[in-house]
Formats: structure tokens, C-alpha cells, sequence
């Protein structure tokens, strides 16, 4: 069908709004005179360094969030005598203090052992480092001017705590200690046994050795002919089994007429015999 001279003219019309509405906003941008967004190599490095900067302090405030359970010690403490309490409250879970604990009962003479327990971190320590103090390790440096001195030996077996005290290296914690294994042994027969004590370690025993003495007539001792069960286990040496072992032969076989009788007992060996034997009597 032929296109009219009107239908003609109006798709003109039609064809030349679309061609304006086309090319509009390309003759706008030409002539808006908008400024190329340019950037120097200056303004590039100092925007590098902005973001470099932005991520350090990133990773400083998350390092910052992570030790920030830990709390600084309220007081000065003996880390020996700190209790499980105490350590909760400085930031360590139930099971890292009872590692330190364990640590502790063995004792503790500095930092450098506290910095060994691996429970502890650097953070923490870091922490507690300078509220830390070690008395019963320490007193030994104070009393090395005496040494010299003329000085009287004390008999571990007979001395109470006031004079074991007087012993160049002994205060009231290790003077209550040997009281206390003296008569749970019913005296000492040898000096050696005093490392048997908890916490009394051969530094302690080297500086006390010399001003020692023991007497013989102070021991006490257990009759096996006469002894209960009870009386014997209640030695440091002899367990139950071997203090039943013992009351049991003598009830079977009536009572002993030497001390070495009781090696007929598959529980008591020539270690353990000789142990025990300066404690016992017929």
C-alpha cells in the first residue's frame, strides 16, 4: 500500500526526535567542559601508605581484643602460694590452673620457671612479670654473711621450730616441714632424708648439711611384736599391705625373733628391708 505524503512527513518527524534524543547527551558532554579525573604518582604512593596503615591498626586492635581477658595482678604474690581462685581471676581457664598448680607444688624459685609452664603466654607474663616475688628462695642471700660465724650444730631430731630457725637457710616454712616428717618418721636416721621433704631440694640440703647433727637415742620405734596394722602403715615407708603382711605372719607363725624374719614377706624386698629396719624393734 503506498505511504501517503502526510504518513510521509510524520515518520520523518519521528525519525529526526530519534536522532536528537540519540545524540543528545553526547553534544552535552562535549560542551560541559568536565575536567579528566587525573592522579600523580605522589598521590598514588600516599594513598598506598593510607591503606598499609589502615591494616596495621586493623591487626593491632584485633590483638588487642584477644589478650584483653587477661587482667593485671591486683597486688604483689608469691606465685607458690597463689591458689586456683587467684589464677582464675587473672584470666586462665580451670584447666590451665591446674597445670600451674601442679607446677607450683614443685615449686617455684623465679620468673624464668613461671615463663617455663606452658599455660602461661607471653601475654600474661608479660602481665604478671613485675608483681611477682620468690621469699623463700630469696632469704638465702641475706644470711650468706654469717656463714663465717662461729656456730652451734642443731640436732634435727630433738630441736623445736624456734631453733631449727636458727639455721642459716630455715624459716618458718621449712622449719614446720622437718617437725612435721620427724614425726610422721619418728626421727631422722640419716641427714639425706631431709630431701625427702617436699619442696627441700639439693640447694636447700648443701647450705644446711654442715650445721646439722642427728642423735640416735631420738628415734622412735615400732615394736613388731606388739604393733598393729594401724601403727605401722602410719610410717612414710610402709603402705597397708605391707603393714597387714607383717601382723599377719606374726599372727600365723607367733612372734618374731628377728627383725630380718619379715624378708619372709614377698612384699617386702632388700630395698625396702633396709629402709625400714632402723625403725623397727622385737
Amino acid at each position: 500500500m503506498p505511504i501517503s505524503k502526510r504518513n510521509r512527513r510524520g515518520l520523518l518527524l519521528l525519525l529526526c526526535i530519534a536522532a536528537l534524543i540519540s545524540y543528545t547527551p553526547r553534544i552535552i558532554a562535549a560542551y560541559s567542559g568536565q575536567d579528566k579525573i587525573q592522579i600523580s604518582f605522589e598521590e598514588l604512593e600516599r594513598i598506598e601508605e593510607e591503606i598499609d596503615e589502615k591494616r596495621e591498626h586493623k591487626k593491632f586492635s584485633k590483638k588487642k581484643v584477644w589478650t584483653s581477658k587477661f587482667k593485671v595482678p591486683p597486688e604483689a604474690f608469691d606465685p607458690n602460694e597463689y591458689l586456683a581462685k587467684d589464677w582464675l581471676k587473672l584470666g586462665l581457664s580451670k584447666k590451665q590452673v591446674d597445670v600451674v598448680l601442679n607446677f607450683s607444688k614443685r615449686g617455684l624459685r623465679s620468673n624464668e620457671d613461671l615463663k617455663k609452664i606452658f599455660v602461661i603466654s607471653s601475654e600474661l607474663f608479660s602481665l604478671i612479670k613485675d608483681s611477682t616475688f620468690y621469699p623463700e628462695f630469696n632469704v638465702k642471700k641475706e644470711v650468706v654473711v654469717f656463714v663465717e660465724k662461729e656456730f652451734i650444730k642443731v640436732d634435727i631430731n630433738s630441736a623445736d621450730m624456734d631453733k631449727l630457725k636458727s639455721i642459716p637457710g630455715i624459716g618458718d616454712f621449712y622449719a614446720k616441714k622437718i617437725v612435721e616428717y620427724r614425726n610422721e618418721l619418728g626421727g631422722y636416721i640419716e641427714k639425706v632424708q631431709l630431701l625427702e621433704i617436699w619442696k627441700f631440694d639439693d640447694e636447700k640440703y648443701n647450705q644446711v648439711i654442715d650445721k646439722i647433727v642427728l642423735s640416735a637415742n631420738e628415734i622412735q620405734l615400732i615394736n613388731i611384736n606388739t604393733c598393729s596394722i594401724d601403727d605401722l602403715k602410719k610410717h612414710p615407708y610402709i603402705d597397708y599391705k605391707v603393714a597387714n603382711s607383717i601382723v599377719k605372719m606374726r599372727m600365723a607363725n607367733g612372734d618374731y625373733s628377728h627383725i630380718e624374719d619379715i624378708l619372709e614377706s614377698k612384699l617386702i624386698n632388700r630395698e625396702l628391708f633396709l629402709k625400714i629396719r632402723n625403725y623397727l624393734k622385737i
